[in-house]
């Protein structure tokens, strides 16, 4: 996500941040939240989020990716017993 962020999203702006949020209650929950990069257009194919998701899903973990205007986040969750 790093990259990516670099390469399309705020990372690869003067201006930009990422913001993780880690809560760890029932399983494991980060929110990475991009502000101050480019306007963000919803992407029309899954090439490198696809990959993301199948590995997330691969230890039994789920991933949503809202495509905001202002900048991408994404939440990742794992269950505890994981």
């Amino acid at each position: 996500m790093a990259t990516n962020s670099v390469k399309h999203g705020a990372l690869g702006a003067h201006e930009g941040r990422v913001a993780l949020e880690v809560s760890a209650d029932d399983g494991l929950r980060l929110c990475w939240t991009e502000r101050g990069g480019p306007e963000v257009v919803a992407p029309e194919r899954r090439s490198g989020s696809g990959i993301i998701r199948s590995l997330v899903a691969g230890v039994g973990g789920t991933l949503e990716l809202d495509w905001q205007r202002e900048g991408l986040v994404a939440r990742l969750a794992f269950p505890a017993d994981r």
